[in-house]
This record gives structure tokens, C-alpha cells and sequence, in this order.
């Protein structure tokens, strides 16, 4: 086991008995990133783990549901059970090999081009579903996600969706925003892009609202550089980005909902939320790799 630095976010108080916790079902992967910067780098990635790492920071007992190849390493599994993410109910098959995937940045640091390999298609074979205040589903096939949101009614007081760009044509192809069950969910997270096709609106702001009338409780749209927006079907909140030095954007929509999550578990306050997602969001930011930075490490680990 690697041993980590202290983590000066784990401040809250609570009893474990009585921390909420938060289920997480998606992808752990392998990134590589090409960046006209950085080079070409291969780091531990994955939208659940990137959840997780900012998540377990605000002080909520965080498990993920995932499945691994062998070729997974070890030491990063090791990172995420050093922060005190449960990983016991993550699958190491030695006949599958890990997600793979390529993120390719532009001259100007925005992302270009997601490749990944066909393990984004393989079922992540949940068996055990997971029973816990706060369940959040990353982006997977829209098939699985609309087939584990009808499993998941009832599982938790909090159910979460989180879409992927990288799945757009699927999400037309499948007529997913037709078809989905979106009453069954309390929380989706998207970004502009996402919402607006998935809609067809131009506005975030009538983006959020159309998923409200859907059922939602609350929608939330990232809006990059601009900061999100937050409507719970009476106030829209508005969160600005912090202004930081970016070094690398991958999976500061992952540290937002992670550090979203964790607070809101905790305080069932939708804007105090947000300004801690916005927080993990701009730490991230400004390391490489995908997975939340800690405060007292950021660029120490990757």
C-alpha cells in the first residue's frame, strides 16, 4: 500500500456510522493523453474513479462498481484504497483488458478528438447492486444506463446520471431522452454540449428546465470555462469557474460531480453544491491526469 499524503478536505466530523454514502457504477481506465504540451502520457483515468477521488474527499463513504482488465495496475488500485474509497466490489478479469482511452488536445489545450477501445462497449456486469443514500451512474452504454435506472428505483434517496459526449450519436440512435426513465432520477449532470443535443435546445437555461419537467429534481449544466448552472424547478444558481493556471481539463466534469455529490449528500444544499464542485473542479484542473487532486499534492502523484 503507497502510503499518501494527509488530506486536509477530510475535515468533516461526522461519526463513520452516520457519514451518507454514495455508490458509484462506471469505468475505471487507462488514459492516454496526447497534448501539445504535455506530450503524450498514460495515466489512471476513468469517470467513476475520477468521481470518487473528489467525492471521498468531502467526507462521504465512496465505493465503486467497476470492472478491470489485469492489465489495470495494481498501484493505482492502491491510490484509491490509500484515500479510503471502498474498491471491493471492483472486478479484475484476467481475460478482459482495461478500458482504453485516447484523448487527444488541440494547440490551444481543448479536446480534439475521445478515442476509446472497444471495451466501452462490454457490459460492466454489476452483480451486485449497490444499496446506499447516494448512487451515481457514469457515462456507459445509454442502453445499460437506462436498464440500470430502472434497476436502481428504490436502491437510494439519491439517484444520478451523468451523460458523455462521447456517446451522442448512441444517445440518438437509442432515442434515449424519449425513452429513459427520467422521474426515476433526482440528479443529471451534462455539459452544454450534451444537454443541447440531447434536447435540441440552444439555452442551458431551457436545457435544465426541460429536464425538470422531465422528472428531475435537479439539472445541472456544466458550462466549462463559464462556470454551471444549477435549477432545482425554482431557482436557477449560477457558479462561475475559479480562474486558475490550466494545465490539463481531463475529468474536471468528474471532480465537479464528485465534489457536487459529496457536499450536497451532506448538506442537501444545491448551490452550497455547486461551489464545491467547482472547487474540485478548478484543483483538478491544474494537475495532470483525470482523477481529483488533493490540496496538499496537487501535481504530486501523476
Amino acid at each position: 500500500m503507497h502510503q499518501l499524503p494527509p488530506n486536509p478536505l477530510m475535515r468533516a466530523e461526522l461519526p463513520s456510522e452516520t457519514k451518507p454514502s454514495l455508490g458509484i457504477i462506471g469505468h475505471l481506465a487507462i488514459d492516454e493523453i496526447v497534448h501539445p504540451i504535455l506530450g503524450v502520457r498514460s495515466l489512471p483515468g476513468g469517470s467513476a474513479a475520477a468521481v470518487a477521488t473528489a467525492s471521498v474527499q468531502t467526507g462521504v463513504v465512496t465505493s465503486i462498481y467497476s470492472k478491470v482488465g489485469k492489465d489495470f495496475s495494481s498501484e493505482w488500485l492502491s491510490v484509491l484504497e490509500n484515500l479510503g474509497i471502498d474498491i471491493s466490489k471492483v472486478e479484475i478479469s484476467d481475460k478482459d483488458e482495461s478500458l482504453k482511452v485516447k484523448i487527444i488536445y488541440d494547440e490551444k489545450g481543448n479536446k480534439e478528438l475521445i478515442e476509446c477501445s472497444d471495451a466501452v462497449s462490454s457490459n460492466l456486469a454489476i452483480k451486485i447492486l449497490p444499496r446506499a443514500e447516494g448512487i451515481h451512474i457514469c457515462p456507459i452504454k445509454p442502453q445499460e444506463q437506462m436498464e440500470l435506472v430502472q434497476r436502481l428505483k428504490g436502491h437510494s434517496d439519491i439517484l444520478s446520471l451523468n451523460l458523455s459526449e462521447y456517446f451522442i450519436d448512441d444517445y440518438k440512435k437509442e432515442d434515449f431522452f424519449a425513452k429513459l426513465n427520467w422521474q426515476y432520477l433526482d440528479l443529471v449532470f451534462a455539459n452544454e454540449k450534451e444537454a443541447g443535443t440531447l434536447t435540441g435546445l440552444d439555452k442551458p437555461e431551457d436545457m435544465a428546465s426541460i429536464f425538470h419537467s422531465e422528472g428531475v429534481d435537479l439539472a445541472v449544466i456544466t458550462l466549462g470555462s463559464k462556470g454551471s448552472l444549477v435549477y432545482d424547478g425554482r431557482n436557477m444558481h449560477y457558479m462561475n469557474a475559479n480562474e486558475v493556471t490550466v494545465v490539463d481539463t481531463t475529468g474536471c466534469g468528474d471532480s465537479y460531480i464528485g465534489g457536487f455529490l459529496g457536499d450536497y449528500l451532506i448538506s442537501k444544499d444545491a448551490k452550497k453544491a455547486a461551489g464545491m464542485g467547482t472547487y474540485f473542479a478548478s484543483l483538478t484542473a491544474q494537475k495532470k491526469g483525470s482523477w481529483a487532486a488533493l490540496v496538499s499534492d496537487v501535481g504530486y502523484r501523476f
